[in-house]
């Protein structure tokens, strides 16, 4: 996704990945909740990361937000053909 020079080449495949990173790290985030502040100050830096790589304000999320339904199912399509 970058070339040589770490200059951007398919953006829309970064993005994609950046997103699936931020996903898996909120996840995580939520599940460990505070039991763990050294994991919990690495998820937080990564996810100001992502959001700034993303085009976000670099303020880190801070909010612990807690989920109180049954486990739903996530549909990912790609939608772009000829890409392994």
């Amino acid at each position: 996704m970058l070339d040589g020079a770490g200059r951007v080449v398919d953006k829309h495949e970064l993005m994609n990945v950046l997103g699936a990173v931020r996903g898996y790290a909120e996840m995580l985030r939520e599940d460990l909740g505070s039991r763990y502040p050294d994991i919990e100050a690495g998820l937080v830096s990564l996810l100001a990361s992502v959001g700034e790589a993303q085009g976000e304000d670099a303020a880190a999320p801070t909010e612990h937000r807690i989920v109180d339904s049954d486990p739903g199912f996530i549909l990912a399509v790609d939608d772009r053909q000829g890409k392994p």
